[in-house]
């Protein structure tokens, strides 16, 4: 499975990491799918470092080139690998 138009944005509200992002998904039969989602993250384990960690997220946004895998399915779960910089 491909994808193209793969979009995300991050935002940060104090402890927590704010995700919004959205694909199309590419099925191999030729039809599409578009994926719209979002998500709260928050950091396991180190509370005392989620907000210094959080302050390191530009205000003003930034941009950010990544290189997105092919969707792998298993089940009902999704899975892919991402580089970015």
């Amino acid at each position: 499975m491909a994808n193209q138009d793969y979009e995300i944005q991050w935002s940060t509200d104090d402890n927590r990491l704010l995700e919004t992002g959205s694909v199309t998904l590419l099925l191999s039969s030729g039809e599409s799918i578009r994926q719209v989602w979002s998500s709260i993250i928050t950091p396991e384990n180190r509370p005392d470092r989620v907000s210094a960690v959080f302050k390191k997220f530009p205000r003003n946004g930034q941009v950010v080139t990544a290189s997105v895998s092919a969707f792998k399915f298993n089940k009902n779960g999704m899975s892919y690998t991402w580089e970015g910089w």
